[in-house]
């Protein structure tokens, strides 16, 4: 997105400013007549002489020649002359130079410093300028020089066209009064083009406004405003800042920017676009192309930077930023996306254009299909499609079942994955029904806390690590590392492990298969240094050290692994060893292993050697039973030697 300042100075000062100041400055003073030539004798009725020539003599040297072919009569409002050609002195910028008028009739009155010149009027300057039109008249009085007709003009790369013209000298001020339209010709690149209603230029305010419809052309570039006021260095050398008014749209390599206004400033050494403003109400437009996102932003002003090449290099919305996107081009993707903040500050590669990053201050909400984001700042990578969300972030995920909450998060669009780092909180809901840690119960979502979050899109793996938690419900898990994979449905398996590892599962009777079971007082506590939870195998096995407690039944085990009911919802059972240590109060045993059953809570342990120690005796045997529900233990002795032996269980002292 470009403007050229050289093309506003070159397209009217040079035309307006240096070339018509040379004619009028040709014309101010009365020439002095000095006949060349005998006049010759005239028709009947009228009055003539041929080869007329009228010098301008200054200072004892010669700085004008005006000849005609003939005089064909004179009056009280001038001298009426045929075929005129005239030839003038002039100073423009410290230089001089010549300025020549050819027309078929002049009115021209020396003592007033009037002329009115008519047919095919050419005007040509050493300079360059040739201006043509069919009337042109001059006051010398006023210092004017106007036309109501049709003005062609051009100098060097520059040409133009418009109806009515005037240039009062005194003040220097110019009027383009209609139809303005200018063309400047480059040497590289489309020329440009200037339409407007109206133009008036003024040197002593070394300004230039454009009135109606104006219509900048370049390529494909286009500017369009209701008025264009530009403002020129004090020695007219180049434009430093151009503003366009009213319905202003401005059109460039694929983007398109509107407001009321467009305030543009120019660099003084390269004389190149340095920055601009639209607003208020400003929008803009972006085209993407194949595998790129179109672009729009509104806000209540656009700021836009440039390099040292007039290039865009930045983009920013200021108040009430909104910036849409949506999949572009045949690579369309589906979906769109639309970003809301305070100010949004967006970089581009300047030699392509194509966007590089986008910064978003003072609070984000960024809404996209089944997805809705917050924070109090972000950014967007275009490289990795990277989204970073900073202070009270939160992402809801419609269809991931997802609320995702932390003091930073990054989305990765290309990949899907997603981070977060520091107070972690995660809810989810299952896609998976039933489980431990799931169920069709709105409190049995997943409630996820931790320090650090990675979720990894393709094998839907998500990794909370220091400090996580998972609570469900009543349920819950601790541990350093918890790793839940998703899979497909039906294959959901978690993970926790790091040492220290805590859960808390309280059995849920659910389903035909639980109708009229007795439901558990006490949840199942275990610790151990490794859990795994794999709803494919409908198991939990904990590993490292395990201690399962129950009320006041307590189990010590390498390893231990809880068989869950049909629908996952309750423990059925849950197997430790080998070998395993039973603690009930002051009581204690060791066998191989042993198999608990929440739903009635009882322990059943086996092996070679099963021992049962309390303060007063040491039994021995195969099998041992504890009831916790009817306060009793069952100990059952080898089959060749059958002895059964009923204890009462006895408190532990305070």
């Amino acid at each position: 997105m470009r403007l050229q300042p050289r093309t506003l100075r070159r397209g009217l000062v040079a035309i307006a400013l240096a070339v018509v100041v040379a004619v009028a400055l040709s014309l101010r003073r009365p020439p002095a007549p000095a006949p060349a030539a005998s006049p010759t004798a005239a028709p009947p009725g009228a009055t003539t002489a041929e080869e007329l020539v009228y010098r301008r003599i200054v200072d004892g040297k010669e700085r004008g020649v005006v000849r005609a072919r003939a005089m064909v009569g004179q009056n009280e409002e001038g001298t009426r002359l045929q075929g005129v050609d005239a030839t003038f002195g002039h100073v423009y910028e410290g230089e001089e130079g010549k300025t020549r008028i050819v027309a078929e009739k002049c009115l021209y009155d020396a003592e007033k410093q009037k002329a009115a010149f008519r047919g095919n009027v050419i005007v040509t300057t050493s300079e360059g300028l040739e201006l043509r039109s069919p009337s042109l008249i001059y006051n010398g009085a006023r210092e004017l020089v106007r036309s109501e007709d049709v003005v062609d003009f051009s100098k060097s790369n520059v040409s133009g066209r418009t109806v009515g013209m005037e240039y009062q000298a005194e003040g220097g001020e110019l009027v383009f009064r209609q139809e303005v339209s200018i063309r400047i010709a480059h040497d590289e690149g489309p020329p440009t083009e200037i339409r407007s209603g109206s133009a008036t230029a003024s040197k002593g305010e070394a300004m230039m406004r454009f009135k109606g419809g104006v219509v900048i052309t370049r390529g494909d570039e286009v500017l369009k405003a209701q008025k264009l006021n530009v403002n020129l260095s004090p020695d007219l050398a180049f434009v430093y800042r151009a503003v366009a008014l009213d319905e202003m749209e401005l059109a460039t390599s694929g983007r398109v920017l509107r407001g009321r206004k467009l305030d543009a400033w120019f660099d003084e050494t390269t004389h190149k676009i340095r920055d601009a403003v639209a607003g208020p109400e400003a929008s803009m437009t972006m085209a993407g192309g194949k595998g790129v996102d179109d672009r729009s932003l509104t806000a209540r002003f656009i700021k836009l930077r440039f390099d040292g090449e007039g290039r865009l290099s930045e983009v920013a919305g200021v108040r009430n930023a909104v910036l849409v996107s949506n999949p572009g081009g045949s690579g369309s993707r589906g979906g769109g996306r639309t970003v809301r903040c305070s100010i949004l500050v967006g970089r581009m590669e300047p030699v392509s254009g194509a966007m590089v990053s986008l910064d978003f201050r003072g609070g984000v909400e960024i809404v996209e299909p089944k997805r809705r984001a917050t924070a109090q700042t972000g950014r967007y990578e275009e490289a990795g499609q990277i989204l970073s969300l900073t202070t009270d972030a939160r992402v809801l995920d419609e269809a991931q079942a997802s609320d995702l909450r932390a003091d930073g998060i990054e989305l990765r669009g290309k990949s899907g994955d997603v981070s977060a780092r520091e107070n972690v909180r995660h809810q989810v809901t299952p896609r998976s029904k039933g489980g431990p840690f799931g169920g069709e119960d709105p409190d049995r979502v997943w409630q996820m806390t931790s320090r650090f979050f990675a979720f990894e899109a393709a094998t839907k793996t998500g990794r909370y690590r220091v400090s996580a938690l998972l609570r469900a419900g009543d349920d819950e898990v601790r541990a350093p590392l918890i790793v839940l994979e998703e899979g497909q449905p039906g294959q959901r398996k978690l993970t926790a492990s790091g040492g220290g590892v805590v859960s808390v599962i309280h059995s849920r009777n659910t389903g035909p298969a639980a109708q009229g079971a007795k439901e558990s007082r006490h949840p199942v506590a275990t610790r151990s240094e490794e859990m795994v939870y794999e709803e494919a195998r409908n198991t939990i096995v904990y590993k490292g050290e395990v201690e399962i407690r129950q009320g006041d039944v307590i189990t010590r085990s390498p390893k231990a692994t809880a068989h869950l009911g049909p629908d996952g919802s309750r423990v059925k059972s849950v197997v430790a060893g080998e070998p395993v240590e039973v603690r009930q109060g002051l009581r204690r045993a060791q066998g191989t292993r042993g198999t608990y059953t929440p739903e009635n809570e009882t322990l059943v342990l086996v092996g070679d050697k099963v021992v049962l120690e309390d303060p007063k005796q040491r039994i021995q045997g195969r099998s041992l039973t504890f009831r916790a529900g009817d306060d009793t233990i069952l100990v059952d002795g080898r089959e060749v030697e059958r002895t059964e032996s009923v204890f009462r269980r006895e408190a532990s002292p305070p």
